[in-house]
This record gives C-alpha cells, structure tokens and sequence, in this order.
C-alpha cells in the first residue's frame, strides 16, 4: 500500500497530538470534570476547524479525493474497487459505503454518551481495568470484514466437475483464498492489542480500593466494553461522514458541525445529570489558567482530530488505531523495562513477553495489510527497529538483577535514628547558663534579641530538659510578623467571638477563661488556665482564642500567610498556582469562605453551614506555595500508586524523611488518601491569617500549636505488663465518627476503610510488596511482590472499626457489613504493636499514651503537634505512610514470618526482630518520660507566650532582653504594662 505524502504529514500530527494528550492530563482538566472540559473544548475546537477550513485554499491538494467527474456509484463503481482490493490487499485504501440520513445525529448522540460513560468509569477508576482501549482496533477490523464479508465466502472451483477432484485440493483451494488472509490479519490485530494490554497493565496501583457493594468490578468492565465499542461506531461514523466530503474546506466544516454539536449535547447531558442530583452549585466564572488550558488543549485536540480523520479517509480507521495501539504497547514495554529492579517492581517476568507478542503482531499485521511505509520509514526498517526494541528490552530486564540488601533497611535507620536524635538533643541543651541562651538565641534567630522576660523564662525552664530549641514556635509565629500589633490584637478579639472557640484572657498577670458550655472542655481549658498561672505575672495583658477541638482551622491563602499579594509572584506563578483548583473537583468557583482584604477579622458568627468537601479541598490547595504539585499538578488518577509523591521523603519503600512526609503540598495523591480532604470539616475553617492557638494542624494550616496536658501527658496510665508480656499482634481500633458517609470516595480513600480493605476484605488481585530474605542466600534481602491475603495471613493482627451508634448515612450499614464492628473497651496496650491512625480531621488521640507506654507505636499521619518536632522515627516509635504500601513489611520486620506460613509458595524464614521493637518501646517511653512531661510543657507555653506578648506589642522592635551600654543584660519590657502602670 502507498500512501501520499498528506497521510504520513497526517500520521505524524496524529501521533505528536497523541503524546501530547498522554503527558498533558496529568495536569490538565480533561480527566477531572469530563463533561464541563469536553463541552469547552469541543466547542473551541470547532470555531478552530471551522476557521481553518478558510486557508484550505493554501494546502496542496484540497480539492478533495472525488471530482466531479468521478462519483462514486451506489451498486459498483468505485466503492465496489475499492472493496475488492482491500479484500486482497488487507486493509489499504477502503472506500465507506454512504452515510445514513441520520448519521450526524447518531454520531453526536453516541459522542455525548461517550462522555457520561467516561465521566462514570474515571469516577471508579480503582475498580476498571487497564488496557481495555488496546482492543480498539480488534473491533474496526471485525467492522471492515463485516464491510467487505462478500469477498470471503466459499472458493468459486474452476471445474466442479473434474472426476479427479480431491479433498485435498478443497483444501488447498481454502486455504490459498482470501480467507487465510482474513485470518491472519485478525490474529496479528489481537495479537499486538494483547501484548499493548499486558504491557499497560503493569502498574502499581494504589491502596485507594473498589468498595464492592457500592461500584462493583464487573460492572465497571461493563461500561468499558460498552464505551469500548461506542469508541469503535464513533470512528466508523466519523470515517463514513467525513470520507464522503468532495473537499478539504467541506471536510473541516464537517468536522466543525460535528465538534459543535458534540458541545451542545454534551451541554445538555450535563444539565440533566445536575438536575437528576439535585441542587447543585454550577459555577459559570472562569479563571484565566483554566480558560488559558480549554484554549491550548482544543488546538491541540484541533490537530488531532484534523490529522486523524485525514489519515483515516486516506487508509481507513484500522491502520491510525493499530499504529497507536502499538506505540502505546512500545511505550509501556520500555516504561516496564526500566522500572524493573526498584523495590515497586522487583520481577521481570511480566515484563519481558509483552514486547515480543506486540512486535511480532505488529510486524505480521504490516505485512498482511501491505503497509510499505509509515512516518516515511519503509517497512522492512520498521520492522528492524521494532525486533531490536525487543531484543534490548529482553537483554535489560533479564541481565538486570533486582536489588539486594545485606542488612534490612529498617536496621539501619533504627541505628541512623539514634544518632540523629543524640545531635538533636546537643543542639537543643547546649545553654548551661543565662548568657549561653542567649548567644544561642541570637544566633539562631539573626537580627533579633530575645524577648522580654526571657530571664525569667530561662529561670523557670531549669527543670525542663530543652531549652535552646523551639523551632515550632518560630514556625508558627513567622507569618504573623507580617501584620501590625494593633490589628494582631484586634484580631484576637475578634476570634474570641467565633463560635467553638474558647478564650483565656491574662489581666495584670491573672488568668480567667471563658465557659464552653462543655465538661470536657471546661476541664481541658482550666488545665490550661492554671498552667499559663505559673508565669502569667511575666506575661503582658493579652486575649488567646483557643481551640480545643482535635482539627485546625485558620486556612488563609499561602500568599496572606507569606505577606505576598499574587502580582508577587509573578503572571506565570499565578496562572499555574489556580490550576488544580479548576481541574479536579468539578467546580471553579470561590470557596464558600471568603478571605477579606481589610485588616480585621471576622465580625461574628461565622455561618454554620459546613464548608463542601470540594471548596475545602480548594481552600487546602490556596494554602499551599505556587509551585507545589497540590496546586500544579493535581492527581487525578487515584487508582494507581504515585511513586513520584513519595520521592522527597522516602528511599524505596520506607520513609526516611518524616517531617517531610507531612507536608501535604507536595504529595497532590494524599487528597484522594486521606480523610481530611473528601470530607467537610467537622468546623468551620477561617480563611484569614488569624491567631487562634490550637492543639495540631497541618502544614497548610497556620494555627498555633499549644499543648494541652490531657492529650499530651496521655489520660489513662500504661498497663503494668512488660514488652514480652504483651500479645506479639499489631492492633487499631478505629471509629467511625458522625459525619455522614454518604461520599463513595470518601470511604474508598479514607485512611480507616483503607487499612481495614487490606487487612480485613483484601481483594484477590490485591497486591503489596514484602522485603523478604533471599532464596538460598543468607543474610541478603531482596524485594517480592505477594497477595495481601497471604502478606495478612502470616501478621498477626487484631483491626476494626467502632462506634457505629453515632453514624449517619446511607453507607454505615453497609460498612458494618463488609468489615464487621468491634467491641469499643478492648485495651490497645496488650497488644506489643498499636498502630495510630489519624482520626475526624485531627492526629491519633492515643498516640502520647502509646509512647509513654511499653508497646511500639506505629504512627499514620499528617498532623503536627507541639511536640513534633521532638520524637524521633525508629527511635521513639515507627513510621509509616498514609499510602500503607509499606505497612505490611515494616511490621513482619519486627514480628517474621519463620514458621507462620508461606508466601508464594515457600517459608520465607524471615526472622523477627522483637528486640528492635522492645528498644524502640522502652527508649519512646524514657525520652515521653525526660523530655514531654508538665515541665516541658510549661517551659515550651511560657516560652511560646513570651514571644506572642512581643508580637502584639506596639514597640516589639525595640523591646527584649535586651544588652545595656555597661555590657550587661535587661529586660525592655512591655509596652502596655508601661502605660497602665
């Protein structure tokens, strides 16, 4: 088959266009919102084709495939040339039959249909399966056997009266016709599809799971085979409509009528589905990063729908699916071929028979169809390259070995931790005296003295263990020197009138606070009060808003918290820092709370209505830095496990950096992981940089941490059983919190539901992967993937849920069945290993009674507390990461798995290390007991205090503890206490 040079120019665009969609959605919209982003882009690139069409005039040959003088007949002619030609030459140039009366219509309707299906399956992309689209172009072959299946009936004999006529030459007669063709061309087109199949569904997917009873797996196939085989009708009704157009400027109006009217239905699909759901908020303002994204993505969707039809009516539609069904399986191929050896993919067996069955289809489907060249390249080359693509793919993956370890890595962080701790606590005890403190405190916080009082703070902290480090504090404060004394405190006064918080008011260095309304909470705040007694008569008059409930609340914009307006940052930092607020949640407007640009706060109440899961999510994102993949690169594809989001602070699959693992702006897959983004907070959020002291929060939140004895001293005291005596099991108990489950993802993403999917309901297909000692080498470990059931069966564990009285929703029955409901009194401290999962929007609330006591705390979260920045990883308990694909490992490091059962197939003999466990136990209890007790605490508040009273003063400049001209040191002091007295 030879094609003109218009086909391969078209082949080219179609490809480039191509890749460009497969890098770009990432980061793009099409994916996030497909009906609001499709109506948009279908109606943009429409006005494009139809603007195009104005200059065909320039482009050489756009008279068209027919003249005048050449129309096609309806019963022969060309059509019927055509037909037979490609019967005997696979599928070069094949002319379509006429298009029906309605087929416009008919392709518009399946277009929009299309859509819904898509909206559907990336709704419930953890339950689909990968790689369906390969066998795209099985269905447009079998289309054009049907289109020609006149050719392939019974061999005309030549004499069927020959006497000596035999069945063998029946036989030969068979298979020397057009049939044998016909198959062969069929196997080669499944074959490659196959091998794209195989090779584009080995990934890691991530622990986000399919909730049965609500989006069950078949189901979702379903809709795939389904939007499969409108794909395969679309292209065949763009194929006959536009092949049928006398002349490039008639073909691009065309396509033009098509893409607008694509628009319209999918407009009316769209306000329907909203109606069916009822009262819905449809944002119709555009922000300019989105509209600048419709425009760039609907000229390329322009050109690849230009240089796909073209290349289709010059061939026919097997030949554009086929040859990108290849690339995508070339693609994948080499994308396996170098994962291969990291601790995600530690085997190269799957990987290395997809790329021969796809080159080997491939080449075979180049041959059955006479395609002489592509992309200008002669087949033969293709060919070469294609054999030498599998030959360097199989070379890698079988000569690469996977990676082995001599010592398990958590060995070595336990031993890494220990050091790292011991310079910490050098740097954080270095002061022995007064002056000492206070070079220490210059140096570390340049241009600037200490504050007033800080004598007597150095004098009340003798009996505290840190002194010299408190870089919480400077964290927390930093973004509140932006803004003036004055309007500091009037800030404050007007917190101490939101609803849920409560305040503590210092007066000539007495203390009072307000009533709650609450038991609890009036215990907790005058716990507080009688602490901040001890040294409120160094403090200066001052109003603290104080939260004492679990979740944060001041969520200002990162530009307010930074002191920076968005003309800052720059017009291009300030496109892409709103682009994933348009492109995941289905929505572009404002969050529901608006950040206010006059100096005071909020002058009551705040509304009672809960902010939406999505606006929440918005607001989460503007809290984070321009740049941060939260705001530029949102995640759109939860089903698969985002190795790149665990970069900057793991190192394989154990977390090496914890600190860093908290810092939610840089992992933009945590939004579909965790609990605090898919619900709505249990309270109302301010989104104004306010001062409000409250007990944790996240990065994103600019809150002050305080400690609060109840939740840092742990409530009830550990059990009296030593480490040995503890059940050698791994325990959480989880609750299942008021809020309403009735969001889907929110169960399927929810840290809980998670960890109770992989320990409780893991499905067959379910996969982690374990560190496991090698076979017949000692002392050596390597990486093995393994079913989450046999992973579960060989860790004792003991998990679930609770609390089902206070649950609301449609969902919380169905819950309880799937995973049972466990008794609420069990004592999580029998048991030696206690994971601590975060809970309704704030950190594990048993997580400093774990540490104080003689069993290993394993800890899952995302919150920060005042003491943070004091506990040690794989010193003074365990981390792991919200994501659990290192859950089971990290945990069989301690307990084995020698004599518990087999793992694929074998006794992996992995021995236990309950001496890591009871050290890590005992040094977490010790350093709870010697460096985050009452005095700590007090220390680390009066401290806090005293650089808060500096902030709100009017003179905080030039007061402190300040050096005379004698050389000497003494305090400057406080400016309102000056004046009043």
């Amino acid at each position: 088959m030879h094609l003109p040079a218009i086909t391969h120019f078209s082949a080219i665009g179609t490809v480039l266009a191509f890749v460009y969609f497969s890098e770009s959605l990432e980061r793009h919209s099409l994916l996030g919102h497909p009906r609001l982003s499709s109506l948009l882009v279908f109606l943009v690139s429409g006005c494009v084709c139809f603007a195009a069409s104005h200059y065909t005039r320039w482009i050489p040959g756009a008279d068209g495939r027919f003249t005048d003088h050449q129309q096609p007949g309806e019963h022969g002619g060309m059509r019927d040339r055509s037909a037979s030609e490609a019967a005997t030459k696979g599928s070069g140039t094949l002319m379509p039959s006429r298009p029906k009366r309605h087929s416009l219509l008919a392709l518009v309707a399946c277009i929009a249909l299309r859509i819904e299906l898509l909206d559907r399956v990336v709704s419930h992309q953890q339950c689909a399966t990968i790689g369906v689209e390969s066998f795209l172009c099985v269905l447009l072959f079998a289309y054009e056997i049907f289109a020609t299946r006149r050719r392939y009936g019974f061999p005309v004999v030549a004499d069927p009266n020959d006497p000596w006529r035999t069945v063998f030459d029946d036989l030969r007669d068979w298979f020397s016709g057009a049939r044998v063709t016909m198959v062969i061309a069929g196997l080669s087109v499944c074959i490659f599809a196959l091998g794209t199949f195989q090779s584009t569904g080995r990934i890691v997917v991530s622990t986000y799971f399919c909730f049965e009873p609500l989006a069950s797996r078949p189901w979702i196939l379903f809709l795939q085979i389904l939007g499969l085989g409108l794909d395969a009708v679309i292209v065949v009704l763009v194929w006959r409509i536009l092949s049928w157009s006398r002349t490039l400027k008639l073909r691009l109006r065309t396509l033009a009528s098509v893409l607008v009217l694509s628009s319209v239905a999918v407009g009316f699909m769209w306000m329907a589905s909203t109606l069916l759901a009822g009262p819905s908020r449809i944002a119709p303002a555009f922000e300019s990063l989105y509209g600048f994204d419709i425009l760039v993505d609907s000229v390329a969707f322009s050109v690849l729908a230009v240089c796909a039809t073209t290349w289709m009516c010059e061939t026919s539609p097997l030949l554009p699916a086929s040859v990108i069904t290849v690339l995508v399986g070339v693609w994948s191929s080499a994308a396996n071929s170098l994962r291969f050896g990291g601790w995600m993919h530690p085997s190269s067996g799957p990987i290395l028979l997809p790329p021969w069955i796809l080159v080997f289809g491939a080449i075979l489907f180049m041959t059955c169809h006479d395609v002489q060249r592509l992309f200008f390249v002669r087949r033969t080359v293709i060919a070469v390259l294609l054999v030498l693509f599998a030959i360097v793919v199989t070379y890698k993956s079988s000569t690469k070995e996977s990676t082995t370890y001599p010592r398990h890595p958590i060995s070595d962080l336990i031993y890494k931790a220990n050091t790292a701790h011991q310079r910490w606590v050098l740097q954080a005890t270095t002061s022995e005296t007064l002056k000492v403190a206070t070079v220490v405190y210059e140096e570390r916080h340049p241009g600037k003295a200490p504050p007033p009082n800080f004598d007597r703070w150095y004098e009340y902290a003798q009996d505290a263990f840190v002194i010299d480090t408190f870089d919480q504090i400077d964290d927390d404060l930093l973004p509140f020197w932006n803004i003036k004394p004055e309007v500091l405190r009037k800030r404050a006064d007007d917190m101490a009138g939101v609803p849920g918080v409560s305040v503590i008011t210092i007066k000539d260095g007495k203390v009072t606070h307000s009533d709650t309304g609450d038991d609890q909470q009036n215990k907790d705040l005058k716990e507080l009060s009688t602490m901040i007694g001890k040294f409120s008569a160094h403090l200066p008059d001052m109003v603290l808003p104080i939260n004492l409930n679990p979740s944060p609340r001041i969520l200002p914009t990162w530009e307010e918290a930074n002191g920076k307006g968005q003309a800052d940052l720059g017009a291009v930092a300030a496109l892409i820092s709103k682009r994933s607020l348009l492109s995941v949640d289905g929505s572009i407007a404002e969050p529901t709370l608006h950040s206010r640009d006059d100096d005071s706060g909020p002058k009551g109440p705040v509304s009672a209505e809960l902010v939406s899961p999505n606006d929440f999510r918005k607001m989460l994102a503007q809290a984070c830095p321009p740049d941060s993949p939260l705001r530029t690169r949102p995640q759109w594809n939860f089903a698969e496990f985002c190795s790149s989001c665990i970069e900057h602070h793991s190192k394989h699959a154990f977390i090496t950096g914890w600190h860093k693992s908290m810092d939610t702006c840089q992992e933009p897959d945590l939004r579909n992981l965790h609990e605090i983004f898919m619900t709505s907070p249990k309270v109302q959020p301010v989104p104004k940089l306010m001062p409000l002291f409250s007990l944790s929060k996240t990065d994103a939140f600019k809150d002050i941490l305080i400690p609060l004895p109840r939740t840092t001293l742990g409530g009830e005291p550990d059990m009296k059983w030593d480490f040995t005596r503890r059940y050698d099991s791994l325990f959480w108990r989880g609750d299942v919190g008021s809020q309403e489950s009735t969001n889907t993802q929110a169960i399927c993403g929810s840290q809980k539901y998670r960890l109770l999917h992989m320990f409780l309901d893991p499905g067959p297909r379910d996969e982690v992967t374990l560190l496991l000692p090698v076979r017949g080498r000692k002392n050596r470990f390597t990486y093995e993937k393994a079913s989450v059931k046999e992973a579960s069966s060989v860790a004792p564990f003991d998990m679930g849920v609770s609390g089902f009285s206070e649950c609301r929703g449609d969902h919380c029955e169905l819950v309880r069945e799937v995973f049972g409901a466990k008794d609420e009194g069990q004592e999580p401290l029998e048991y030696r290993y206690v994971l601590q999962v975060d809970e309704d929007g704030g950190p594990p609330p048993q997580l400093m009674r774990t540490i104080r006591s003689n069993s290993v705390p394993l800890v899952s979260t995302i919150f920060r507390s005042w003491y943070t920045e004091r506990v040690q990883p794989y010193l003074h308990f365990v981390p792991v990461d919200p994501r659990y694909h290192s859950l089971h490992t990290t945990y069989l490091y301690f307990t084995g798995t020698a004599g518990k059962g087999k793992i694929n197939g074998r006794d992996t003999k992995l021995k236990g290390r309950p001496d890591d466990g009871e050290w890590i136990a005992r040094e977490g209890k010790k350093w709870a007991r010697q460096a985050l007790g009452e005095k700590d605490m007090e220390a680390y508040l009066f401290r806090l205090l005293l650089e808060w009273g500096r902030l709100i003063d009017d003179n905080r400049d030039s007061i402190g503890y300040l050096e005379t001209k004698e050389g000497e040191r003494s305090n400057v002091g406080w400016t309102r206490r000056k004046e009043e007295s």
